[in-house]
């Protein structure tokens, strides 16, 4: 529904293409990408338990998405303030 390029469209692809609730993807950085993999330790399961970071492949559809929409250094998805 959202074009690409858009902060909506970049949040529900984060959500679709990596499987992440929308507290972790609000949180979610360049900090946390490197190459094609995203590491990231999920908020809720880091408290009930010791989780070991989860590495997520970033499939070509959320790359495009990524290279196309405006973001943050430390976050992703950011208000029109920044």
């Amino acid at each position: 529904f959202w074009p690409v390029g858009s902060k909506p469209r970049m949040a529900m692809a984060l959500m679709l293409f990596l499987g992440l609730r929308g507290g972790d993807v609000r949180l979610l950085g360049r900090q946390h990408i490197a190459g094609a993999i995203v590491r990231v330790k999920p908020r809720k399961t880091a408290k009930h338990r010791k989780a070991a970071p989860l590495e997520l492949p970033i499939l070509p559809e959320l790359q495009k998405v990524l290279d196309a929409t405006p973001s943050g250094d430390l976050n992703l998805i950011v208000t029109e303030y920044g």
